[in-house]
Order: C-alpha cells, then sequence, then structure tokens
C-alpha cells in the first residue's frame, strides 16, 4: 500500500498535523489490509481532516482522498473494489479565517476572554471553546451553577475569509445555600 499527503502552500506543521491525524496516512502501521478497513478509514478522514483544518482557522479547505484513482466518497461500501493498492490525500487549505466579529455576552465583570477570540485575530475553533468556556465557568465562579451556552451563531464569509461569531450565555438562576 502506497500512501502519500499533499497539502500544497500549507505550513509544515499543518501538513505534519494532517498526517498525524490521517486514519488513511497511517493505514499501514495501524494494520488495515482489507479494502473495506481502507475505505473506512479514508472515509473517517473526510471529517477528521476538516476538522483539523477549522482548529487551524482554515474554514473553506477542499479535501479528496483517493483510492486508486476513485474518490473515496463515491465508492459503494457494499460494493467496494478487490483491492487498494494507492491512497492520495489532497488537501487545499483555501484561505486563513480572522474573526470579523468575536462577541460573547452576557459575561461577569470577572471573565477573562482569552485574547485569541478576538476581531482580527486567526479564527480558530479552539479559540471559540476557550472563550465560551470561560464566560460559562465566570459564571459557575458567580453563583450560577446552571450557566451553559445559550445559542451561538458563526459565519464565514468565503469571499473575503471573516469568521463572525456571537454567541450568547444563559447564565441560569442564581443560587444560593439553604439553611444547613
Amino acid at each position: 500500500l502506497e500512501t502519500s499527503l499533499k497539502a500544497p502552500g500549507a505550513p509544515d506543521e499543518l501538513r505534519q498535523r494532517l498526517e498525524n491525524g490521517s486514519s488513511a496516512f497511517a493505514a499501514k502501521s495501524r494494520s488495515l489490509e482489507t479494502p473495506l478497513e481502507l475505505l473506512s478509514a479514508a472515509l473517517s478522514d473526510y471529517r477528521t481532516l476538516v476538522q483539523i483544518l477549522y482548529d487551524e482557522g482554515y474554514f473553506s479547505p477542499v479535501v479528496n482522498i483517493r483510492l486508486d484513482g476513485k474518490e473515496a466518497a463515491n465508492i459503494d461500501p457494499l460494493n467496494t473494489p478487490s483491492s487498494v493498492n494507492a491512497i492520495d490525500i489532497t488537501v487545499k487549505t483555501g484561505p486563513i479565517f480572522r474573526f470579523g466579529q468575536a462577541d460573547i455576552s452576557p459575561v461577569t465583570p470577572e471573565t477573562v476572554i482569552p485574547d485569541t477570540y478576538a476581531v482580527g485575530q486567526t479564527a480558530k475553533t479552539g479559540a471559540i471553546r476557550d472563550a465560551a468556556s470561560a464566560a460559562v465557568d465566570a459564571w459557575h465562579d458567580a453563583g450560577h451553577p446552571k450557566a451553559d451556552i445559550g445559542s451561538q451563531n458563526i459565519r464565514a464569509q468565503h469571499a473575503n475569509a471573516p469568521l463572525n461569531a456571537a454567541i450568547a450565555v444563559a447564565p441560569g438562576p442564581k443560587l444560593t445555600f439553604g439553611k444547613m
């Protein structure tokens, strides 16, 4: 089995993350041998590789995974080929997205939103998660144990690559200890 991963223009560190995250790229070392195992690995990679790209701020990627020249997504799992000799993965990252909007509210006066979640910063999914966690944790610390994310509106505009994120926190009621 020959495997290759091409990511033209991607930084070496990102390329390494894609290789490390790819089940299909690691098929040989994981002893995946049957065509169905290889197809399953390739199919799971679409989601995995796109998530890695989102984590790095690339919100308009194109991922192609070909088994012997055929796109894995177009292969019928109930009618797999009799053998697979080559897996070729090609990733086009597209542009890096930056936050055009990075709103979160309501927050407590003590809430410290990470600097990574701010207009102009690279729009990484981890930055959104960290900001949401910081806001919810601050509400918990302020006596609102049922605080959670109420809603989120995240939009990627592919024309000029801003990612607009607005997170609404639902603090829930403030609770106090009763008679002990």
